[in-house]
């Protein structure tokens, strides 16, 4: 009767540790993607300077440059354009360098 005991709470402990390690591991995996999905916008590689030229908009550039430097979306690109040459607006002038982050 009691090595029943024993045996069924060995059971009960070992199927609460292999619980307890699965959703370790799934927080680790979760985690870790999560990480990479925002590695484009937080693990820059360095950075290019780019001469702003007549006709040039923050649109243009964001989509062109989005594509060639980075895997985020264009607007998001737009953004860190936005952020890292501490622009207060859309406009951009000719004959100004931008600091495009260079994150692939």
């Amino acid at each position: 009767m009691i090595s029943k005991y024993l045996s069924g709470k060995r059971s009960i402990i070992c199927g609460v540790i292999a619980v307890v390690v699965l959703c370790a591991l799934f927080f680790v995996l979760f985690h870790s993607n999560a990480s990479a999905d925002s590695g484009d916008l937080l693990s820059v590689k360095g950075y290019e300077q780019v001469l702003i030229h007549p006709g040039d908009t923050l649109d243009k550039l964001s989509r062109e440059y989005a594509h060639r430097y980075s895997h985020i979306s264009p607007s998001e690109y737009k953004n860190q354009i936005i952020q890292l040459n501490d622009l207060e607006s859309d406009y951009i002038r000719e004959g100004i360098y931008l600091m495009m982050p260079v994150c692939k």
